[in-house]
């Protein structure tokens, strides 16, 4: 159907041909009994409604369940792959990356996983108070407005400073102790140079060292001693933090003080001791070569942009998770066998399979949208809504133009005809739209008992957020969230059928002129 290789997604050999016929036959029946409920809409939407088919789904729950990608687990390997996989599918749809920088991913960390290393601005930082507990605090930015030394000792420093003058001088007494140690400079001193000082300053208790260029267009980015690019193995460590700021720092650091850097010298040339104590401000800072370690997640997000000047805007999201158990280590999370590949390929690459197919649908087929309709897959549904939860909170589109969200959560099992709902009856106007959509197909939506899952799956967020939102879900069986949740026992007529009524229920939404709380059109 598309530019994306089917010839990935193809089975081989005798079993998978049969099973591929039959699926086609089973397509023919229902286009047979379904299209004529969309004679009534443009000739592009019923195209596009027909692109969308059993045996495409099927292709990407077989590839999305493999063993290739060892249970699609949140943070790790598996799951990288099936992202990887998905914006493939995306971008070859046609949609536009709708994810972080423009890319197609937002990236989340994931507590108690520890796969990723973060950046260093996350464990690094430096502040000027003008006062011990201050609120009134200046914070300063690594690599823009200082360098970490890469022989810094690394470490958490609280207090005040000391302003020294000569580097080569023997310093003598009491007044380093627990102070910050100023060398301003006009030329900056070698690492030799910086080693010797900073043991003789360790030994008299002092806690770091910050060099402050007097050249105030000094910039930490143009540095171009190559000792301050990368560690060299075979030196050692420093004996505390060292810190180069920039000539913008340095001019922050001086007004914290109170003085400028000429009156601090001419303070200095005064003491006999080569060295004087400021009074403010408190330094504060954290060395570290090394970001937080954590898991990381991502969720895959593309986007068809609307054309209706102003409601263009506005934003309908449609989403499933792609993420599934991985090999299960935990327990708690698997009813079947800990260490075993969990596939997953109802929960959830069915309903990733139909999120494909509906982006392909509205790209190929040239929908025109008045609203722009975001597709994501999110990622660690699986470990407590992570991703979605994180989407609602760092929306890579205004959350607070997102007008409704659809979404899919293992739909190819149990009778194809019947879908349960989960949904908030105050969203008469969402509702009347999936009502009215499954009607057209004959289907029956089922919300029995349904109110228990209105937080267990990517709706849950959005529906904190006051979003109207509703979840279309096969059902359950008994291989959910074990071993034996495979290809061989999912109905891929049956994503066609809720592929295809989410295709019309999201085409109804994104051009809906009343309130989806209301129902009033």
């Amino acid at each position: 159907m598309s530019s994306f290789d089917r010839g990935r997604f193809r089975g081989n050999g005798v079993a998978s041909s049969i099973v591929t016929c039959l699926a086609l036959l089973l397509a023919f029946h229902s286009l047979s009994a379904l299209e004529s409920t969309v004679d009534r809409v443009p000739a592009e939407v019923r195209r596009a409604f027909r692109s969308i088919s059993a045996s495409e789904c099927r292709d990407h729950v077989r590839i999305l369940s493999s063993d290739r990608y060892l249970g699609r687990a949140a943070g790790e390997e598996g799951g990288r792959l099936a992202s990887e996989y998905v914006a493939a599918a995306f971008a070859a749809a046609g949609i536009e990356a709708g994810g972080v920088d423009g890319s197609w991913f937002q990236p989340f960390p994931i507590l108690g996983k520890k796969t990723h290393e973060g950046p260093l601005s996350d464990t690094n930082f430096l502040t000027l108070a003008d006062r011990t507990g201050s609120s009134r605090r200046t914070s300063l930015l690594l690599d823009v407005d200082y360098l970490l030394h890469p022989l810094s000792a690394e470490g958490r420093i609280d207090g005040l400073s000391i302003l020294i003058g000569d580097p080569d001088r023997e310093f003598v007494g009491s007044d380093f102790g627990d102070r910050v140690v100023l060398l301003p400079f006009e030329e900056l001193p070698e690492g030799s140079v910086i080693e010797r000082l900073s043991g003789r300053l360790s030994a008299l208790g002092s806690t770091a060292l910050l060099l402050v260029p007097l050249d105030t267009a000094s910039k930490v980015d143009s540095v171009s001693s190559s000792e301050w690019q990368e560690k060299t193995a075979e030196k050692p460590q420093f004996s505390m933090p060292v810190v180069l700021l920039s000539g913008a720092a340095g001019r922050k650091l001086w007004r914290a003080s109170s003085r400028s850097i000429k009156v601090h010298q001419r303070g200095l040339a005064k003491k006999p001791g080569g060295s004087l104590k400021l009074k403010r401000p408190v330094i504060s800072m954290r060395a570290s070569h090394r970001g937080h370690i954590f898991g990381q997640g991502r969720n895959v997000i593309g986007v068809w942009r609307g054309k209706d000047p102003k409601l263009r805007e506005e934003f309908i999201v449609v989403g499933a998770h792609y993420d599934h158990l991985g090999t299960a280590p935990d327990k708690r999370l698997t009813k079947g066998t800990p260490g075993k590949i969990h596939n997953g390929a109802d929960d959830n690459a069915s309903g990733t399979a139909g999120l494909i197919e509906l982006a392909e649908a509205f790209s190929e087929g040239k929908i025109e949208s008045p609203r722009s309709i975001v597709f994501i897959a999110f990622d660690a549904e699986e470990l407590g809504l992570v991703g979605s939860a994180y989407y609602v909170n760092r929306a890579t589109w205004p959350i607070e133009k997102t007008r409704a969200m659809l979404n899919m959560d293992m739909i190819s099992r149990n009778d194809p005809k019947k879908m349960y709902v989960a949904r908030v009856e105050a969203y008469k106007g969402l509702n009347e739209i999936l009502e009215r959509t499954a009607g057209r197909f004959g289907i029956l939506l089922d919300s029995t008992d349904m109110e228990q899952y209105l937080d267990r799956s990517d709706q849950g967020p959005f529906l904190k957020k006051g979003i109207p939102a509703t979840f279309l879900f096969g059902g359950m069986h008994p291989q959910y969230h074990t071993e034996n949740d495979d290809l061989e026992l999912i109905n891929p007529q049956k994503i066609e059928n809720v592929a295809r009524l989410m295709f019309l229920a999201t085409w109804e939404c994104a051009r809906y002129q009343g309130s989806f709380l209301d129902g009033e059109n």
